[in-house]
């Protein structure tokens, strides 16, 4: 799966926002002027988020082999109260390449120091240890295993990017998203393996609606959210398990610790 590339960059940017249990202000928010105005907001925004569902389009553009892959399914995300630590379970059931539409089943799961990928169809069950013992790291960091911008601070942000506001409807391909305020991030160094990442945040909700992350040599990564909710409903602990399957039901079981993968 592509986006096991971007988590072996940097995968810093950080969680750090104050817990907050209140639901999310779903009233307009105000016109903003400038990429700070609206990270501020966005920050405050993210701030009272513990839970969300969403259905989710994950799509792998690689320039130099012009392959496209899409995924589809739903994707769940958990907060802990004191913002240290971001589970979730993404659930894909529909695959989409050069050979079509084809029905598959495969499950990404994070529970904080593991990423699971299970491929159900054919009982594969990968354990990747992504976080060594007393790390934190933010999943939903921009180059993280689930690029999500949520919980990202300003302040991370524009250490590594320059922002800049653009027009809602500057390059749109989709009308689900005019009015949508649109950011772009610029990296400010040329040897970051992210060149550009456009950010669409709701104007009524301040939630993601896109990511298109590009990288250097033109491979695109987006990620399309939409039907999302937040605090509605407490999510089972158990959807975030990476407990191996049993053997005995045919899975084969690959579990890779952190060291093993380690460059000199």
């Amino acid at each position: 799966m592509t986006w096991i590339a971007p988590l072996l960059l940097a995968l810093m940017l950080g969680l750090t926002p104050p817990a907050d249990s209140t639901p999310a202000d779903v009233t307009a928010t105000p016109a903003f002027t400038t990429a700070d105005e609206l990270l501020d907001a966005v920050s405050a925004s993210d701030a009272k988020i513990n839970t969300l569902q969403t259905t989710i389009r994950y799509e792998t553009v690689q320039d130099l082999l012009e392959d496209t892959q899409v995924r589809k399914g739903t994707a769940i995300l958990s907060i802990s109260p004191d913002r240290n630590l971001k589970q979730f379970r993404v659930s894909f059931t529909q695959f989409i390449g050069s050979r079509g539409i084809e029905e598959q089943s495969r499950d990404y799961i994070f529970d904080g120091h593991y990423l699971v990928e299970r491929l159900n169809d054919e009982k594969q069950f990968i354990k990747r240890e992504v976080v060594r013992p007393g790390q934190e790291i933010d999943p939903l960091a921009i180059d993280g295993p689930l690029p999500l911008p949520i919980g990202q601070t300003k302040a991370m942000i524009l250490k590594r990017f320059t922002a800049t506001l653009l027009d809602s409807e500057a390059g749109e391909e989709n009308a689900r998203l005019k009015g949508y305020y649109r950011i772009r991030l610029t990296a400010r160094r040329a040897d970051d393996d992210l060149e550009t990442v456009d950010l669409w945040y709701s104007p009524e909700t301040l939630l993601p609606g896109r990511a298109l992350i590009t990288q250097r040599g033109g491979d695109t990564v987006q990620v399309d959210l939409a039907n999302t909710t937040i605090n509605d409903a407490e999510v089972d602990p158990a959807l975030f398990s990476t407990e191996s399957p049993s053997l005995k039901d045919g899975w084969r079981i690959d579990i890779r610790p952190l060291e093993e993968r380690q460059g000199p």
